[in-house]
């Protein structure tokens, strides 16, 4: 089996969907996305 992670990233929002995969089957595991703050982004970078 093996896991399969996407990433859309993004200044203020990232995304992420995790899939796995055996031979030839696909299978929702995980998705969400991670906020920031809403402030400037050095800041955010901190």
């Amino acid at each position: 089996m093996a896991l399969v992670l996407g990433i859309d990233p993004g200044s203020r929002t990232t995304g992420y969907g995790l899939i796995s995969v055996r031979g030839n089957k696909l299978t929702y595991v995980d998705c969400g996305c991670i906020r920031t703050e809403g402030r400037e982004l050095p800041h955010r970078l901190k």
